[in-house]
């Protein structure tokens, strides 16, 4: 009898070694089995609009966001409407909340790593966490990260959790979804010439545009990377089932690229203009415009936007887009427009924004807040 109990027990023991070796590979991959070195990362997700047009889904962009929404009860922090594809990312990695990502995110986040910062730094280095070859780097932005270092030592921690996590089988998984967002991308932008668009209004083009969509994001952001002889446009946005939303969202967002070069290249004009910010820094600081620079080049961006929709959909669109911003406290907005409107009109004597920026800086500035 007590060898047949013995037996049980070895059977039961096995068994249930062999169950819970069946879970930990449903869960993920044994963490002391990982080797970094073979783990296979999966490249962007991407389909081609035109020559100098692409729109892709970045898998370390992708895992960012995850591993903020993990933390946003400790930092605020979030970025996403309730949305099943987040929510199911987050129960599927809940068992690796204590990796260290998470708490260098967090760490990060309360020095200003969050918003667009987030896709501006990871955009900014290759896949070792070293800034791109060739990039001017901005330094603002990069300041937001903690610095060059603290910065790298995130994306080997990203790199390391997406290996421990097994998190680009998960992303491969949802290839279907993130094809199904891309092409809808893809269908907005080819039934509109944004290039030739951004060229006549703005008097040349950028060099490259990749559109990075973020599947059920609320926020998106005029990311671009500046070297020495040419600009690449990497805004990073969601995408709307409504054509005339994304369009609208996109434009927004790739004027960025166009128009805070231009403005930062006069501080003094920016510092002469910044008493127009004191009846409106509480509305814009929670919209994370926080400094009257960032508000001023909103303030702008949304101007061209405005004649850059109406020249594509009418006058319809852009009187709303003026009303909607106008309710969010952008109150500047139509002598903003006035002004570039003289730009429009005179292109025989502005051949760029580039000649012109100064011009609207000291209209901006001549403005009192009763204006």
């Amino acid at each position: 009898m007590k060898k047949i109990l013995s037996l049980m027990m070895i059977f039961l023991i096995l068994t249930a070694c062999s169950e819970n070796e069946k879970l930990a590979t449903e869960n993920g991959p044994d963490l002391e089995k990982i080797n970094m070195k073979d783990y296979v990362y999966t490249e962007s997700i991407e389909l081609e609009v035109s020559e100098n047009m692409k729109v892709f889904i970045d898998p370390s962009i992708e895992a960012t966001n995850l591993v903020m929404e993990m933390i946003k009860d400790e930092t605020g922090y979030s970025m996403y409407r309730d949305s099943n594809y987040m929510n199911a990312q987050v129960d599927h990695f809940l068992q690796y909340k204590d990796h260290r990502v998470f708490d260098m995110a967090d760490e990060m986040c309360k020095n200003g790593f969050s918003f667009d910062a987030i896709s501006g730094n990871l955009h900014s280095v290759n896949e070792k966490g070293d800034i791109i070859e060739g990039l001017l780097v901005d330094e603002a932005t990069l300041e937001r990260a903690g610095g060059p270092q603290q910065l790298k030592a995130f994306v080997d921690a990203l790199y390391e959790f997406r290996a421990v996590s097994d998190y680009d089988t998960y992303f491969q998984k949802n290839k279907d979804f993130y094809m199904e967002a891309l092409e809808l991308a893809k269908k907005h932008l080819m039934a509109v010439n944004l290039t030739e668009e951004f060229s006549n209004f703005y008097g040349y083009s950028l060099n490259e545009i990749k559109v990075c969509i973020i599947p059920d994001s609320l926020g998106g952001f005029g990311i671009s990377n500046t070297y020495k002889d040419h600009i690449d446009a990497i805004p990073t946005l969601p995408v709307y089932e409504d054509e005339v939303d994304f369009i609208s969202f996109l434009v927004h967002e790739l004027s960025h690229p166009y128009i805070n070069p231009q403005t930062s290249r006069y501080p003094d004009l920016i510092k002469d203009s910044s008493h127009l910010f004191e009846p409106i820094k509480d509305d814009m600081a929670s919209q994370a415009y926080p400094l009257w620079e960032h508000s001023l080049n909103e303030h702008i961006v949304r101007a061209c936007t405005i004649l850059i929709m109406d020249k594509l959909y009418g006058n319809d669109e852009s009187s709303a887009l003026l009303s909607s911003d106008l309710s969010r406290k952008f109150i500047y907005l139509e002598p903003v427009i006035k002004s570039l409107k003289n730009y429009s009109n005179n292109r025989e004597n502005y051949l760029d924004i580039s000649s012109y920026i100064e011009i609207l800086l000291m209209d901006i500035t001549n403005l009192n807040t009763n204006d």
